[in-house]
């Protein structure tokens, strides 16, 4: 997601091993100049997404998306 917009699908750099694995992945992005936050979600293996809310690794595991910010 770039800039709060709608998702967008991403290419897998190699087919997962099994559907436990962790896969590299790309997105072609049309660069502009300027601020730009972007956000990562993860999918698992079964079409779950990965929860939004941000919560800390204890006890059950961290939770939230992560995101950067860049200046192009």
């Amino acid at each position: 997601q770039v800039d709060g917009a709608a998702w967008n699908p991403t290419v897998l750099r190699t087919p997962p091993l099994s559907a436990l694995t962790w896969v590299q992945w790309r997105y072609d992005w049309p660069m502009t100049p300027g601020r730009h936050t972007f956000r990562v979600r993860a999918i698992d293996g079964t079409g779950a997404l990965q929860v939004a809310r941000e919560s800390g690794a204890h006890p059950n595991g961290a939770t939230g998306y992560h995101s950067a910010t860049v200046t192009l």
